[in-house]
């Protein structure tokens, strides 16, 4: 069991770094979305693909080795969980899977307020590509305007299409 337990917090460590770099991920966007550098961005939106993949594995991996060790200790399957697993365990144990619980947890919710942070950005960045399309299109001559439209409708059901194929 002791193994069972050292694997399980080294498990949780990882964890724990792998949002930790998630959540630096999510940072370095909202700079970019700042700062206007569409370039980087989309590098960062990449690394944060692969980043959220080994955290959701890493997840996985650690519900199962919780399960496992529940299974140890005759712990109802329905009640699994780590703080149901630290009353159970003896201090030395008990307070490091605490501990890191209580870390992950913090860290989830700065990864949602972040992650909510960005999304306010994002449509706040469309809404200004939208109003700056708006006046560029009033600006022209009202021929070149309509047919500004009409090249624009063209171009967006192109892009729709090109989603879709």
């Amino acid at each position: 069991m002791e193994k069972q337990l050292a694997g399980l917090i080294e498990l949780i460590n990882q964890e724990v770094d792998s949002l930790e770099n998630f959540l630096k991920l999510l940072r370095q966007e909202e700079e970019c979305l700042i700062n206007k550098h569409f370039d980087l961005l989309e590098e960062s939106i990449r690394k944060q693909g692969k980043a959220l993949l080994r955290a959701k594995k890493l997840e996985r991996n650690r519900k199962e080795v919780t399960t496992w060790i529940s299974n140890d200790l005759r712990m109802e399957q329905n009640n699994i969980s780590l703080l149901k697993l630290t009353q159970l365990l003896d201090s030395s144990y008990s307070s490091k899977l605490d501990e890191l619980q209580k870390t992950l947890l913090g860290l989830h919710r700065k990864v949602e307020m972040q992650r909510i942070k960005n999304e306010k950005l994002i449509k706040e960045s469309m809404a200004c590509i939208d109003n700056d399309i708006k006046l560029l299109i009033e600006s022209l001559p009202d021929s070149q305007a309509a047919k500004s439209q009409g090249n624009q409708k063209k171009a967006e059901l192109s892009l729709i299409l090109n989603k879709v194929s």
